[in-house]
Order: structure tokens, then sequence, then C-alpha cells
């Protein structure tokens, strides 16, 4: 399929989804609200704990704030973009993958469209009202070219947090199981352990979330190369190159899996 006709129907696939969402502004107003309200108190949070204390391994209120908001941000996209793969169990499961299987389009994009997660919108834009604040309020030097390569680190982390949820979504087409949600929640709520600075935890989580289950370079390493702290700063510019390896692994599992997809029989 040319890459000019693939982009030309998954556009038209989200645009198909965004009108059934605002349907229902008052509905879509109130999802929106109550993230914001979500990530709002986990702002609150941190402001409680550094009450308390002056700094968590040496890092101020502002940088953890700055590492929270960063994670957020990629998770509230991650909600708008990805949302569909939640939906792969109960396809499995059900047997409506046949449907996507008959369409002359490729199966993981119509996935992807299939949900759109109107509550990201709050996430992402609460999570960069926070971001601006903290870079206000951080008495660093910051160039132009450092603050470009950081979001261009973060735009490139984005499909580590895709690859995540894919392979974790993607076990449901092994066991067959309708309800397996619990393993893909449960590497999703890792992301909460890199929403503060790895440093803190032990030298073996530090190797969890930097090379098994790499949320690290979602938000702790890009915010290391910003600020330039941290044991390893330029470890961030690994973030592509960690990328691209688990896209292809996910999708690769995700391929697998589909091979393996026997509908539910009569």
């Amino acid at each position: 399929m040319k890459i000019k006709r693939f982009f030309r129907l998954y556009t038209r696939y989200v645009a198909q989804y965004f009108k059934s969402v605002f349907e229902y502004p008052v509905d879509t107003v109130i999802r929106i609200l109550a993230m914001v309200i979500t990530q709002f108190s986990g702002y609150v949070a941190i402001w409680a704990m550094f009450q308390n204390i002056t700094d968590i391994a040496g890092w101020s209120f502002w940088e953890v704030v700055l590492i929270y908001a960063t994670m957020s941000m990629v998770i509230g996209l991650g909600e708008l973009f990805f949302e569909g793969v939640w939906s792969i169990a109960g396809l499995a499961g059900r047997g409506k993958l046949d449907i996507y299987l008959t369409r002359p389009f490729p199966v993981l994009p119509q996935i992807l469209v299939s949900s759109v997660g109107i509550h990201g919108l709050g996430n992402f834009v609460t999570a960069l009202i926070f971001f601006v604040q903290a870079i206000a309020h951080l008495s660093v030097s910051l160039s132009l070219i450092h603050m470009i390569l950081f979001f261009l680190l973060v735009i490139t982390a984005l499909p580590i947090h895709f690859s995540l949820l894919l392979l974790g979504n993607s076990v449901s087409l092994l066991t067959r199981q309708i309800n397996s949600g619990s393993f893909p929640t449960l590497i999703l709520k890792l992301s909460d352990f890199t929403k503060y600075p790895i440093s803190i935890y032990p030298r073996l989580l530090q190797i969890v979330f930097t090379f098994l289950v790499p949320y690290a370079f979602v938000s702790y390493y890009p915010a290391t190369y910003l600020l330039g702290k941290g044991d390893f700063p330029w470890f961030a510019l690994l973030g592509p190159v960690i990328s691209a390896i688990f896209l292809l692994l996910s999708v690769r599992v995700f391929s697998y899996g589909l091979g393996k997809y026997e509908s539910t029989g009569n």
C-alpha cells in the first residue's frame, strides 16, 4: 500500500471517529475535565511531598515536575492516538477481528483508529502547562538547540509507549483470553515509577526501566539531557535506537499473534 494512500485513509478514519465523539459534547467535556482534575492531583501530591523535603536525590521540586509532566504529555498523546490497542483482546475473543481482516487496509491501523481517548487531550494540555511552568522556574541556561533536541527526543520516545502497550495487549492474541487486560495495565502502571527520577530506585529497577520496560527514555533521560543532570545525560540520545528496536519487536509480536488468530468458530 502506498504511503500517501495509507495516511489518507488513516486520517479519514480518525476524522470519522472524532465526529462520533463530539456528537455528545457535554460527555466529552466531562471526560476531559475529569482527566485535568486527575492530572492536577498528581502535581498536588508532588507539592505536598516537597513541603517536608528540599530535594529528591538532588532533584528539586520543579525538576521533578518537569519529569512528571514529560511522561504525562506522552501518555496523553498515547491516549489520543493509541487507545485502540486496548480493544485487541475483546476483538480477538469475540471474533470481531474478522471484520478488520477482510478490509483492504492493514489491521493494526484499523485497530488504532477504532477508538480515540479524547480524555488524553486533558492529560496532555495539563502536562504541557506544568511543563512550561517548570521551565520558567528553573534557573538553567537552555539553548534553542537543547530545547529542539529535547522535544525531538520526546517525540521519538512516543513509539516506546505505543510499543509497550502493543506488546502487552498482543498477549491476548496468544492466550486467546478476552479478559487479559491485567498484563498491559501492569505495564502501563510501571510508567508511574518513571514520573520521578529513576536514580532514587535500586540499580536493578534502573536497569528494568532502561532496557526491559524503557519508560525512562520517555521522561527521565530526556530531562537529564535538558537539565544536564543525572549520571548519564547523554544516554537520552539512545532513545531513538531503543524506540526503533521496541517498535519493530512489538509489531513482530502482534503480527505473530495475528497469524495465530482462528476466529471463534460456530
